[in-house]
């Protein structure tokens, strides 16, 4: 739920590690989430200590700590929700990382990320488990269909561990949106399996230095060995006859989207449901949208009540 709140008033001079703190804390705010000192460490490498760093932006009342908790708004009222959230989290991880290993089994596949809520470490009762997955160039949306047909099929169309919402080909890493929404996003991706484009991806996505400074790297992706059946079907459909389904998948799929989102506007469409050939973006919420616009909402307030620069 997107919230705001009145603080008291005063006047703080920010280094560029409080800006980025202050902007990581704000992005979660926006979705009730205070933020564990734990996380803050894990997330952003700070050039002093976190105390030193939290401590005057505590005493200004620009930042509330509870129980190593922290926010821009009193976290006691949604500290317990948070808490069965990330018990649920926990729960689920072993069954998203079996999932995330059989999507990257299947043909194509050359990374896989958990994403969306589980990637901030928490899950709601009803959530779920969000997959960001890298291709193979020119497979992309073969490679997405059969895992769509997969999961109709055998999980029933289940999206409980299986929502494929984000892919991208191994030649066009670069994440074309460049926001606090995206920065944000990627910034919490939790690496799975790769077969080494892992590293080409981060270099690739360098400008979100831009938005974090000193962004922590969220652990190894596993490399992993692939089965035997991935190798054959990589094989049957390396040629022409893979070329000819994946630019018929791609046409069938936009038709279907353009069809089922009319009311969408062009631009609006394009954010959400992002169809080239290297890349495949399923939001029909428009969340990044919604995000973006209570973010600089919320941005404002701070920067207005506090008399404080947040930057980009």
């Amino acid at each position: 739920m997107l919230k705001s709140s009145i603080l008291k008033e005063q006047t703080i001079s920010l280094n560029g590690d409080q800006r980025s703190l202050l902007r990581y804390l704000l992005y979660f705010d926006l979705f009730d989430h205070p933020i564990s000192r734990v996380e803050l460490e894990n997330s952003i490498e700070y050039s002093s200590n976190l105390s030193t760093l939290v401590a005057p932006l505590v005493e200004a009342n620009i930042v509330i700590e509870d129980s190593d908790y922290f926010s821009l708004r009193s976290a006691v009222s949604y500290q317990s929700s948070r808490k069965a959230e990330e018990q649920i989290a926990q729960n689920a991880m072993p069954k998203a990382l079996s999932r995330g290993k059989l999507i990257y089994n299947f043909p194509f596949v050359k990374g896989v990320y958990i994403s969306g809520s589980l990637s901030k470490g928490v899950l709601e009762p009803d959530g779920d488990v969000d997959y960001f997955v890298i291709t193979e160039p020119g497979r992309l949306w073969l490679c997405r269909s059969l895992l769509i047909l997969f999961k109709k099929v055998f999980l029933f169309n289940s999206r409980k561990f299986f929502c494929l919402n984000y892919f991208i080909d191994s030649e066009h890493l670069l994440i074309e949106e460049q926001n606090v929404f995206t920065a944000t996003e990627l910034l919490t991706l939790i690496p799975l399996f790769h077969d080494g484009v892992h590293d080409k991806f981060r270099n690739e996505n360098k400008w979100i230095v831009d938005y974090y400074p000193n962004q922590a790297a969220r652990g190894l992706s596993r490399t992993s060995s692939v089965t035997r059946m991935k190798k054959l079907l990589e094989s049957f459909f390396s040629g022409s006859i893979g070329r000819i389904l994946d630019r018929f998948f791609m046409n069938i799929t936009i038709k279907v989207w353009k069809r089922k989102f009319e009311d969408f506007e062009p631009p609006d469409f394009d954010l959400a449901m992002k169809s080239r050939t290297y890349v495949s973006k399923h939001h029909p919420q428009n969340f990044q949208k919604k995000v973006l616009d209570a973010f600089g909402k919320r941005k404002l307030e701070i920067e207005q009540i506090h008399n404080i620069d947040l930057g980009l």
